[in-house]
């Protein structure tokens, strides 16, 4: 029925409400503008698989509930938000024109931090900005294109094999990009070309933003460079090496407290929750992290910034309510708990790599119009994410932190916006 709150749209079945300042997030509120509709979503021993879409169900509901809290306390610990706050359920009375009316549907109710997706909403839009940020001659991307190679412990002269497909091959380890030492364009400066727009497709509602936003990274440049593209590409590289960083120390954490985000097989087929599309942007007001009273520890050794929070944990679980007995109707799945672990991580990395093989909640598509798969620039982007996540999940300290908050945060928080603006229109 027709509501006094103002409800804003968030993915396919969930929207975001504002009450006295604070955002809610209503999880199960319809299929887009569609209500509650039927979908046949897979088979099961030759019959089709139909599913309820749009809604949550009460165990659904009650599971992300749970998990939420407990991977948010997980988290405390090092000091890590979790993206939702859990608060309640909501069961709706069915009308006689729903479909399916006998079974039950539920709108699971939450406090949010934030919106906005890494995979598909920021790092879509810094693979748009990507060329306009680094506009490369032949030479400079051969240049690159070397200096990955390098990075990568391989011939400097070898093909450049994208990152996503680096799972084939043994022993090589993704390039971190803020290490390399980078060519510089020559010309007119980048910052120029982002005043003007070129080729660009700002939506009218971000335009004045979006000229606000270029300036704040123009002069917020560290002074020991000048705004060439080799300098935004590097603090490009530390902004995308933190990114990964914190993506894998999420994972860590979860998967030491014994909790597996969602990955299961089941009749259509194998389901990776664990993925770029369930970290969330967190807003500028909610990125200070708690670093406890400085005495040190894991706390210090995140850092001070925290830029992501996890969310969507209703098919998570734990290790000891994982149904083993369940796996053996898929042979060609983990049976084991450690070897369901890695496959998860696995998961992961491959989204923050490009792919989409494993995991059913994140297109990787929305950018390959504007930057190649096979482009180095895009290869030393979708790598130093790869590195970085590698970095955290490995529980080593962030080595590249006090430069980042020292010297490139504000630049790489103003390429962040960016980032956004231009992912702004995709549903994710």
């Amino acid at each position: 029925w027709p509501s006094s709150l103002l409800g804003f749209a968030s993915g396919v079945r969930s929207a975001l409400v504002q009450v006295r300042g604070k955002w809610y997030r209503l999880k199960g509120c319809g299929n887009h503008d569609q209500g509650f509709i039927v979908d046949v979503m897979g088979s099961w021993k030759g019959r089709p698989v139909r599913n309820l879409r749009g809604c949550c169900f009460e165990h659904t509901a009650r599971r992300e509930l749970f998990m939420t809290n407990l991977v948010a306390q997980v988290l405390a610990r090092d000091g890590v938000a979790c993206g939702n706050h859990a608060l309640g359920t909501y069961e709706y009375t069915a009308l006689p024109q729903d479909p399916l009316p006998r079974v039950p549907r539920f709108c699971a109710v939450f406090e949010t931090r934030g919106d906005r997706r890494l995979g598909d909403h920021l790092l879509s839009g810094l693979e748009v900005l990507l060329p306009h940020l680094a506009p490369l001659s032949e030479a400079e991307l051969g240049i690159l294109r070397q200096t990955i190679n390098q990075q990568r412990g391989l011939d400097p002269n070898d093909d450049l094999t994208p990152t996503d497909f680096l799972f084939c091959l043994d022993h090589v380890s993704p390039a971190d990009c803020c290490d390399a030492s980078l060519a510089a364009a020559h010309g007119s400066t980048t910052m120029d070309s982002l005043r003007l727009k070129r080729n660009l497709s700002i939506p009218d509602d971000f335009q004045d933003l979006w000229r606000h936003v270029v300036e704040t990274l123009h002069s917020s440049m560290p002074v020991v460079v000048g705004g060439t593209p080799a300098d935004l590409l590097r603090c490009l590289f530390a902004l995308l090496w933190r990114l990964g960083y914190e993506c894998g120390s999420v994972q860590r954490l979860i998967n030491a407290a014994g909790v597996s985000w969602g990955t299961y097989p089941d009749s259509m087929g194998q389901h990776c929750n664990a993925h770029a599309n369930n970290m969330i942007v967190l807003p500028p007001s909610a990125r200070t992290r708690d670093c406890g009273d400085g005495s040190g520890g894991s706390k210090r050794a995140l850092g001070k910034v925290q830029l992501l929070a996890p969310v969507d944990f209703d098919m998570a679980f734990t290790k000891e309510t994982l149904l083993r007995e369940a796996l053996a109707d898929f042979p060609g799945f983990p049976q084991t708990w450690e070897e369901l672990v890695d496959l998860e991580q696995k998961g992961f990395e491959g989204t923050l790599a490009g792919s989409d093989f494993l995991s059913t909640g994140v297109s990787n598509t929305a950018s390959r119009q504007a930057i190649s798969p096979d482009d180095p620039r895009r290869v030393a982007f979708r790598d130093t994410l790869v590195a970085g996540f590698k970095s955290g999940l490995s529980g080593a300290p962030d080595k590249h932190n006090e430069e980042f908050e020292a010297s490139w945060a504000p630049s790489a928080f103003a390429l962040l916006e960016l980032g956004l603006i231009l992912g702004s229109q995709i549903l994710a």
